[in-house]
């Protein structure tokens, strides 16, 4: 009797086991470690294109369920921000809308340095003194001067066939596709002199490229991590076009 059970164990066993190796290799495939931009084997493609144009204080805005859940993941805006006084500046970023979902990326320990200029004139009994400062990421001349460091996330662009994986470094954050902007000009009185101030900023040295189809690659932590990515198209500094994104299914 003993040893009828014992075949009857190894049996059982031999019989399930196609099913367990098919369970272990199904759930190995739900959770790959990687994915090739561009190949869609095991992926959730939509090609769809959308194009936003900002308006003046009008922004457009893509939500992205990436997902499927009901929640949106990412938006991308563009818009126009001004007023009379401070004119007209574009603005188009990226944007994870919840912590479960990172951007792939970089962290980079940037300076920034600055060249100041004084212009002092007079017209009658005014006297005109004019501070411009010009702020760049590199050391453009010998005018200008160390001002700041800071470390900042930079998105990470991909190619066709590029390999993204999971234990690569995504971070939730919004990041602008503007590298350059300026100032309106703030004056200020005092006594017989006219204080004017005005900025201008240049921030490029990691920019992504203009008028170029570009791959931005994502990890969703929800459901023991998705990987995907976006394909995107910045127009202009306040114009996006998405042309299509993907997620694993």
């Amino acid at each position: 009797m003993e040893k009828q059970l014992k075949y009857f164990y190894m049996i059982l066993i031999i019989s399930l086991l196609p099913a367990l190796l098919s369970g272990c290799m199904k759930e190995t495939e739900i959770r790959k470690q990687s994915i090739r931009i561009s190949d869609p084997s095991g992926m959730i493609i939509n090609d769809s294109a959308r194009t936003i144009t900002g308006m003046y204080n009008r922004p457009q805005t893509i939500k992205l369920d990436v997902n499927r859940d009901g929640i949106p993941d990412l938006s991308l805006t563009a818009n126009i921000i001004g007023s009379p006084g401070m004119g007209q500046h574009p603005h188009a970023s990226i944007q994870a809308l919840h912590h479960e979902l990172g951007f792939l990326g970089f962290l980079s320990k940037d300076t920034t340095y600055v060249n100041e200029n004084i212009m002092i004139s007079q017209d009658g009994n005014l006297v005109y003194h004019q501070t411009t400062f010009r702020f760049n990421c590199q050391k453009l001349s010998p005018f200008y001067n160390f001002y700041s460091t800071a470390e900042n996330f930079h998105l990470k662009t991909l190619e066709p066939n590029d390999e993204l994986q999971i234990s690569n470094l995504f971070a939730s954050d919004t990041v602008s596709f503007i590298y350059s902007w300026n100032s309106p000009i703030i004056p200020y009185f005092a006594n017989d002199t006219v204080f004017t101030r005005q900025s201008y900023t240049n921030f490029s040295c990691f920019a992504l490229p203009y008028n170029t189809d570009i791959y931005l690659g994502y990890n969703v932590l929800i459901d023991s991590n998705r990987l995907g990515w976006l394909k995107i198209r910045i127009n202009s500094s306040s114009s996006l076009t998405l042309l299509e994104w993907a997620i694993q299914s």
